[in-house]
């Protein structure tokens, strides 16, 4: 069990949760570890801490021109010799046997992917886990299927993972895009032959208040849309149209909360932006409609959405009436 476990750190203006970060990992009880510190062109001294840790042997230290968390990723992949695959977040932390207990985990039921769970950080407080320390192995299409559920978020999100190395063979995250972990989840799962969901929560997801809405409130917003199309097309190659179905039927839900939570907290809320999203989730549940691949429950919510579209677009049409 005394494998290589690499494990891939972005690095971008965080010295103040850097240390934490880095002396979590190595402070591991699992110590065959390979710490990769991909410092990403920080303009804060993040780089500057990340070379005080190369007289550790376990630590390489990569500095790059920015390339986004995407393109600090794939350099941490390209640069790692392990067995084993993980990604922390540079102002995330880890419990001192999360190692240990993936890799344990991994071996004892023969999985590719093994997921934990996480716990929220905010203001320094640490917030309950989001789910009982339950277990489960999925294969199969079975593996899919926990996106559309309650396990979509741990499914998705790339830091409470441990992946066998040959299961990024072709995988690359896609530099330049946000919702980086929405693009390729699809295509990890796919080279899996089987999940472990051990959901014991061992990392701790550090949430930073961002007060700046007009930053945050744009159209970026909804460039999740991005990354759902192209897990649709992926499924749509792979010959499984129910899967592409829930993918469009998640993406409409997501879009019209988005829209609004658009309209509520933007400074500047754009008009055209609002008509042209609610006009696609229009044709999205059109299309919705005239399929057979969601189940009674979710047909029977599209049936509503298409004949009383009052239901979801009441208050967005009245907003933008009153422009």
């Amino acid at each position: 069990m005394d494998k290589l476990v690499s494990i891939i750190v972005p690095v971008y203006k965080v010295e103040k949760y850097l240390n934490k970060c880095v002396d979590s990992i190595l402070d591991q009880s699992y110590q065959n570890i390979e710490v990769i510190l991909v410092d990403d062109g920080s303009p804060d001294n993040s780089g500057k801490l990340c070379d005080e840790y190369v007289t550790n042997q376990r630590v390489k230290v990569i500095h790059q021109k920015n390339m986004g968390l995407s393109g600090a990723r794939n350099t941490g992949i390209e640069n790692s010799t392990g067995d084993y695959l993980m990604f922390i977040d540079s102002d995330d932390y880890i419990d001192k046997d999360m190692v240990k207990y993936l890799v344990k985990k991994s071996f004892e039921t023969n999985t590719d992917i093994v997921v934990c769970d996480y716990y929220d950080v905010i203001n320094e407080e640490i917030n309950k886990n989001h789910y009982p320390e339950t277990e489960f192995i999925v294969n199969g299409k079975a593996k899919f299927e926990h996106l559309f559920d309650e396990y979509a978020v741990v499914t998705v999100i790339a830091c409470n993972k441990l992946y066998r190395r040959n299961v990024f063979d072709g995988v690359r995250y896609p530099v330049g895009k946000i919702n980086e972990d929405e693009y390729v989840i699809a295509e990890l799962l796919d080279k899996a032959d089987s999940v472990c969901y051990s959901l014991k929560p061992l990392y701790y997801y550090v949430r930073q208040r961002d007060t700046s809405i007009t930053n945050t409130y744009n159209d970026r917003l909804f460039e999740y849309e991005l990354a759902f199309n192209n897990r649709r097309d992926f499924f749509l190659q792979k010959n499984m149209p129910d899967m592409a179905d829930l993918t469009d039927y998640e993406n409409t839900l997501l879009t019209i909360n988005k829209i609004k939570e658009y309209i509520q907290m933007s400074d500047n809320p754009d008009k055209v932006l609002v008509s042209d999203k609610l006009h696609k989730v229009e044709i999205m549940i059109n299309q919705l409609a005239a399929n057979n691949h969601l189940s009674i429950k979710r047909n029977i919510k599209v049936w509503r959405y298409k004949h009383l579209p009052a239901l979801y677009n009441r208050k967005i049409r009245k907003w933008l009436d009153n422009e």
